[in-house]
C-alpha cells in the first residue's frame, strides 16, 4: 500500500532532500577541488629536463576495512584488489599506503575523501593520520602547523678524510645516517626549495604534511660525488646553491656537467651569487652595479645553462633591506638566510606571515654536529602553532611588530617562549587549513597565580576572534602547569572554518596574560571505507 503525502509533507520532504544534496555536494565539490589542486601542483613539479617524458596517472581507488582479514585493503573501483598499493599499520597505529613497486622517481600523491592529501615517494609508505583501529568510533585529526624544516649542508666528505671545520663538514656515513633517519623515522617528504615556494607559499596553499627541504651551499664537488648517491638512495631531492664563478674552477667544485646531472635527476639549482663575497661589503664598496652583478649575472648565467633557477641563498647569510630588494628585482621568488634571527625561536622556518617579507629571510637548521635525537626534536611536526610568530595591530599598518616576547618562560618542552599581552593588547596570527569543517582550537594561556586563584571565568580575561568572529572559550581548563608565578592551562573554542587562510586574534582584557601556542583539529567518525585517489608519474612509452 502506497501512502499519499500531503502537499505540506511533500514540500518538507523535498526540502530535506535538497538540503542533503547540497551538503553532500559541497563536500564532494571541495574534495574534487583538492584533487584538482594536487593534479595542478603535480604538473608544476614536472622536471622539464628529465631524460624521459612522463604522464600523470590518476588511480581512483577505495580504502576498505576487510572484517574477515582484520586489515585495511586497497581496492580498484571494479572491486578487485589493487596490485599496486597495499594498506598496512604504521608503527604509530595509523594506516600506511604502500606502493608494491617503484612507480616513479617523483612524488606520489594520495587524497582521502574528506580527510586530507598526503605526499610520499614510491620507495616508502605514504603515512595517513587515519587510525588503523576501526573499533574506535571517532578520532581527532590535527592540522599541521605552518612551518618547513630546511636542513642546510655544505660539505659531505669521505669517511677517511679528517674533519677540519665541524660546523661545515660531515662524513659520508654520518650524512647517510641522517638522511635515512629523517626519511624513515621522522617521515620527511622531500621537496626542493622552489617547489615549496612556488607551488604552496606563493599560491596560498597549505604546505604538505611532513614536508622537508635539503639545501647545499657553495657547489663543492663532494656534493656530487658523496651526497648525490645517498640522496638518490632515499628518494630525497635537494636544492644546490652554486657560486657561478667557481663552477669547474678547481677539483674542489662541481663542473657544469655534474650540476646538469643533478638537475636532470630532479634536484634544484639555485644561486649563491657570482663570487660569494659579502654583499653588504659589495654594496658599500662597489655600489648598485656590483650588487646587481652578483645577483643578476649569477641568475642569468644559470638560466643560460638551461636551469630554471628561482631561489637565492645569501652569502654568509648577510643581507639588509637594499640587498633583499635587489634579490626581488633580479627576479628570484624567495631567498634563504642561514639561521633564525632569535636563536630561542623555532628552528623551522615559517611558511606564512602577515606580509611576504618572511619568504626573503627563510633559514636553515645546521645538523652536522647534532645527534639523531636532536635532529628529530628540531624538525618534527607536532601540530602546534607557536604564538611568538604572531603580530600586533601596528605590524599590519606599519610593518613594525610591537609585541613583547619572553624567551625564558617555556610551559612545555616544545615551547620556544611566550607572547606577553598587556591589558587591551591584541595578537593576530595567520594560519592555513587544508580542509573545511568544524574545528576545535586549543589555546594555551598563562594567567598569574594570584589572579588564577580568584578567577571564575577565563573569558573575563581574554577575547578570542577567528576570522573576526568572536568566540567564547569553554571554561574548563585542562593540561595545567605551573611555570614560576604563572598558571598555564589549555582552553577550547569550536569554530566552523573553510579551507585556506585563517586569522586568529587573542586580546587581553583586564590584566596581563601570556600566550604559549594553539592547535586546531577536527573530530571525524571512523569509517570502514574511504574513497581514495592516487596520482603518480610514469614514463610515456
Amino acid at each position: 500500500m502506497v501512502t499519499k503525502l500531503s502537499k505540506k509533507e511533500l514540500c518538507a520532504y523535498l526540502v530535506i532532500v535538497c538540503v542533503t544534496i547540497i551538503a553532500v555536494g559541497k563536500y564532494y565539490f571541495e574534495d574534487a577541488t583538492r584533487i584538482a589542486d594536487a593534479y595542478d601542483m603535480y604538473k608544476l613539479f614536472e622536471n622539464k629536463h628529465a631524460q624521459s617524458k612522463k604522464k600523470i596517472v590518476k588511480e581512483n581507488l577505495v580504502l576498505r576495512y576487510d572484517v574477515s582479514r582484520g586489515e585495511w585493503v586497497v581496492y580498484n573501483k571494479n572491486g578487485s584488489e589493487s596490485v599496486l598499493f597495499l594498506a598496512k599499520k604504521s608503527t604509530d597505529g595509523f594506516i600506511d599506503i604502500i606502493p608494491t613497486q617503484k612507480l616513479t622517481e617523483d612524488h606520489v600523491v594520495a587524497h582521502v575523501y574528506n580527510v586530507g592529501t598526503y605526499y610520499g615517494n614510491s620507495a616508502y609508505a605514504i603515512t595517513t593520520n587515519i587510525p588503523f583501529d576501526v573499533s574506535q568510533s571517532s578520532y581527532d585529526l590535527f592540522a599541521q602547523e605552518d612551518v618547513i624544516p630546511i636542513i642546510g649542508y655544505h660539505f659531505v666528505i669521505p669517511d677517511k678524510q679528517p674533519i677540519t671545520y665541524p660546523s661545515l663538514e660531515i662524513h659520508k656515513t654520518d650524512f647517510r645516517r641522517q638522511i635515512q633517519y629523517m626519511t624513515e623515522q621522522v617521515g620527511c617528504q622531500w621537496f626542493t626549495f622552489s617547489e615549496i615556494v612556488d607551488n604552496f607559499i606563493n599560491k596560498g596553499r597549505k604546505v604538505p604534511r611532513n614536508a622537508c627541504v635539503i639545501s647545499f651551499d657553495d657547489g663543492k664537488r663532494n656534493n656530487y660525488t658523496e651526497a648525490f648517491p645517498i640522496l638518490e638512495e632515499f628518494g630525497a631531492k635537494a636544492t644546490f646553491f652554486v657560486i657561478t664563478d667557481r663552477v669547474g674552477s678547481s677539483d674542489a667544485y662541481m663542473t657544469w656537467r655534474q650540476i646538469n646531472d643533478l638537475y636532470k635527476h630532479g634536484h634544484e639549482i639555485g644561486s649563491h651569487s657570482v663570487a660569494s663575497g659579502s654583499l653588504v661589503k659589495d654594496l658599500t664598496k662597489g655600489g648598485e652595479d656590483l650588487l646587481n652583478h652578483e645577483l643578476k649575472d649569477s641568475l642569468l648565467r644559470l638560466q643560460k645553462k638551461g636551469f630554471e633557477t628561482k631561489t637565492f641563498a645569501y652569502p654568509h647569510g648577510e643581507c639588509n633591506d637594499r640587498i633583499v630588494q635587489g634579490v626581488k628585482e633580479a627576479g628570484y621568488s624567495a631567498a634563504r638566510a642561514i639561521r633564525v634571527p632569535q636563536i630561542w625561536r623555532d628552528k623551522r622556518t615559517t611558511t606564512i606571515g602577515y606580509d611576504d617579507t618572511f619568504k626573503w629571510h627563510m633559514h636553515y637548521i645546521k645538523t652536522e654536529e647534532m645527534t639523531l635525537e636532536q635532529i628529530g626534536d628540531a624538525i618534527m611536526y607536532d601540530g602546534w602553532w607557536q604564538c611568538e610568530n604572531g603580530y600586533s595591530d601596528n605590524a599590519e599598518k606599519s610593518g613594525k611588530n610591537t609585541l613583547t616576547f619572553n624567551a625564558k618562560t617555556k610551559p612545555t618542552d616544545r615551547s620556544f617562549g611566550v607572547t606577553v599581552l598587556s591589558a587591551n593588547e591584541k595578537m593576530h596570527q595567520d594560519f592555513f587549513l587544508e580542509q573545511s569543517g568544524t574545528y576545535t582550537i586549543d589555546i594555551s594561556v598563562g594567567i598569574s597565580q594570584s589572579v588564577y586563584k580568584k578567577m571564575e571565568n577565563i573569558n573575563d580575561f581574554i577575547n578570542v576572534f577567528v576570522n573576526d568572529n568572536m568566540y567564547t572559550l569553554i571554561n574548563d581548563p585542562h593540561d595545567c602547569v605551573d611555570v614560576k608565578n604563572w598558571k598555564f592551562c589549555t582552553y577550547e573554542i569550536t569554530a566552523d572554518m573553510k579551507h585556506g587562510r585563517q586569522k586568529i586574534t587573542m586580546q587581553a582584557t583586564s590584566c596581563k596574560i601570556l600566550l604559549d601556542r594553539f592547535r586546531a583539529y577536527r573530530t571525524l567518525s571512523q569509517k570502514e571505507e574511504y574513497p581514495l585517489t592516487i596520482l603518480y608519474k610514469t614514463d610515456i612509452k
